[in-house]
C-alpha cells in the first residue's frame, strides 16, 4: 500500500498499525441477518501481512506510528540538488524523451525479476555476532525491523548464492534454504546506521 502523504492516512492510522503488528485486523460492523432480517454485529477480518510505503515532509511523527516503519531520508545536499536540476533539464531533450519511453520497459523488467524469486527459508548465522543499541524501549521493535531487513536483502540475492534442501522429518516437510553472506549483513548498516545505532 502506497500513501503519498502521511496526512492521507489520518483516518486509517489505527487500522494500519494493527495490521502491521498483528498481521490481521478485525472490524465489527452492524448488518442485517439475511435470514431473520434482524440487525446483528458481524466481523470482517482482513489478513496481512501488509507492506506500507509512506512519504512525508514532516519531521515530527507520532511515536507509535514511527516505531512501525523504517525511515529512509533523502539527500538534501547542494550537490544532490545540482544533479536533480541537471536531470530535469536533460528530461526536456530528445534523449530525455527517449528515456521516458524506455522507463516502462525497465519497470516491466524489474517486475519480471521479482516474479522469478522463489520461496526460500533464509537464515543468518551471523545473527549472534550482531549488536544493537539497547538504550530505549523502541529498540525492541527496531531490532526486529533491522534483522528482517537483513533477511529481505539476502532473499533478493538468492540467484547469486547456493541453496540446499533440508528435510524436517517430524513434520514430514522439506524446505530450501541458504545462508546469509557477509554483504547482506553489511548493507543495512551502511544505509541505515544513523537511526539504529545512535
Amino acid at each position: 500500500m502506497a500513501i503519498e502523504e502521511l496526512d492521507g492516512m489520518n483516518g486509517a492510522v489505527y487500522s494500519i498499525r494493527s495490521i502491521q503488528s498483528s498481521k490481521k485486523i478485525t472490524i465489527a460492523y452492524t448488518g442485517k441477518d439475511p435470514v431473520t432480517g434482524e440487525l446483528k454485529t458481524q466481523d470482517n477480518t482482513v489478513e496481512g501481512p501488509l507492506m506500507v510505503f509512506i512519504t512525508t515532509t514532516q519531521v515530527d511523527i507520532d511515536g507509535e506510528t514511527a516505531s512501525r516503519f523504517v525511515f529512509i531520508s533523502i539527500d538534501e545536499s547542494e550537490e544532490m540538488t545540482k544533479k536533480i536540476l541537471t536531470k530535469q533539464r536533460q528530461s526536456q531533450t530528445m534523449e530525455g524523451m527517449i528515456n521516458k519511453l524506455k522507463a516502462g520497459q525497465i519497470i516491466k523488467k524489474h517486475q519480471n525479476a521479482n516474479r522469478l524469486l522463489k520461496p526460500l527459508c533464509v537464515f543468518n548465522h551471523y545473527a549472534d555476532l550482531l549488536t544493537f543499541t539497547s538504550k530505549s524501549l523502541r529498540a525492541r521493535r527496531d531490532h526486529t525491523k533491522y534483522l528482517n531487513l537483513i533477511l529481505a536483502i539476502a532473499y533478493l540475492f538468492q540467484y547469486q548464492r547456493k541453496s540446499r534442501t533440508i528435510a524436517a522429518k517430524p513434520l514430514n516437510t522439506s524446505a530450501s534454504l541458504w545462508t546469509i553472506s557477509k554483504r547482506p549483513t553489511e548493507l543495512p548498516m551502511k544505509f541505515l546506521a544513523g537511526p539504529w545505532t545512535s
